[in-house]
């Protein structure tokens, strides 16, 4: 798979285009046919940021990568995570294909009569009222404002059965694209959102293809290989804050029953005091997404998956979450807060990129993930890379 990775921490510009030399020594562009994908922290100046991305973007035949946020415990370290491939194994692409608004999270019933709908989104709307007689297909209610599924135009003409794996960095909407790439349905998939730039380059985020800069949409990869790769995610720190529990109610992006209980929020609370732990809540005690807590799901024992809780009114009782669907009935889940180490990354001989607004794993027979979660990782190994 990939020629080379490795991510470089330096703390000037000096520094880091030493360490670009050594790798232009070790693949001269001129003997070999490469794509280099890169990602890059801007916290320098901009005339040396300018200079790192101009040498950056000539690297390979062909590059792709965005600005991306510090090493967490890092912060005075310039991060510059690099991976070089044949490019006979992997076909770059570029996307423009729009993601959906943003989820209005944790609305509950309308109790509004389906024929009533002034002032209503009718397909939302209709869903918020699903019963057993019209059973609600969350998936398609949430992705009917996405739009077609056609792909980006360099991944039009691929075989499904020749893509295991796509890597991409996007702007905060990766939806579509996500909806798309299903057109893969082998291939796992990782998507980084890259760092929000609007105070660094006058975009909401920064993306390189070549000699092109966008401020929208994703770049990426897909790479052709006999067999997929292996992930692994990581919850750095993570405290736990009750016990495990089983999801018996869900709606939409809400977990409304835990332990055949009605009131998830009044659990949650209730295990948040039991650990002393400060909520920082109004006196009626209503959860807010800046609280910082989680809800982790379990497979074999271990956490699958973390999804940041939102919102939650004990005199409600639902919890929302920072997804589309929560998790279903049956699953085992644990509630936690977030308590990074001080030096969390250290396999820097690999790809390392980080980023505030998180990234999206889709893995075949999984339901697409989007962690924001703080401390949240996910490992892709190939192999024999």
């Amino acid at each position: 798979m990939a020629l080379h990775t490795r991510t470089f921490l330096t703390r000037n510009i000096t520094g880091l285009l030493s360490q670009l030399s050594e790798l232009v020594q070790l693949y001269p562009r001129h003997k070999t046919d490469h794509t280099f994908l890169f990602s890059l922290s801007p916290n320098i100046p901009s005339s040396d940021l300018s200079t790192a991305v101009s040498h950056l973007t000539q690297l390979g035949s062909q590059s792709l990568g965005c600005l991306s946020a510090p090493l967490p415990g890092y912060g005075d370290h310039v991060a510059c995570a690099v991976a070089l491939f044949d490019s006979g194994s992997v076909v770059p692409f570029r996307s423009t294909i729009q993601g959906r608004a943003e989820v209005q999270v944790g609305r509950w019933h309308a109790f509004r009569k389906r024929d009533d709908t002034t002032g209503v989104d009718d397909a939302r709307e209709y869903a918020l009222m699903g019963d057993s007689t019209h059973p609600v297909d969350w998936e398609n209610v949430w992705n009917r404002n996405m739009g077609g599924e056609q792909l980006p135009d360099e991944l039009q003409d691929l075989s499904p059965a020749d893509v295991k794996s796509i890597v991409y960095f996007s702007d905060g909407t990766p939806e579509g694209l996500c909806n798309s790439l299903k057109a893969f349905p082998g291939a796992t998939s990782l998507g980084l959102m890259a760092t929000s730039t609007p105070f660094i380059t006058g975009r909401p985020v920064t993306l390189f293809h070549n000699q092109q800069i966008y401020g929208s949409g994703a770049v990426g990869l897909a790479l052709r290989a006999a067999g997929g790769p292996t992930t692994t995610v990581g919850f750095l720190g993570t405290r736990a804050i009750s016990p495990l529990m089983t999801v018996t109610g869900c709606e939409g992006n809400m977990v409304t029953n835990l332990d055949r209980r009605s009131n998830p929020t009044q659990l949650l609370l209730a295990a948040i005091r039991e650990h002393g732990v400060e909520v920082g809540a109004s006196e009626t005690g209503v959860l807010k997404d800046e609280q910082g807590f989680m809800l982790g799901t379990f497979r074999d024992g271990k956490v699958h998956r973390m999804h940041q809780i939102t919102a939650g009114d004990p005199s409600r009782g639902p919890l929302s979450l920072s997804v589309n669907q929560a998790p279903l009935q049956g699953a085992q889940v644990q509630s936690g807060l977030p308590q990074l180490p001080e030096h969390p990354c250290k396999a820097l001989d690999s790809f390392v990129a980080a980023s505030e607004n998180g990234f999206v794993l889709d893995e075949e027979a999984e339901v697409t993930w989007a962690c924001k979660v703080p401390g949240g990782s996910v490992l892709v190994e190939w192999s024999g890379v």
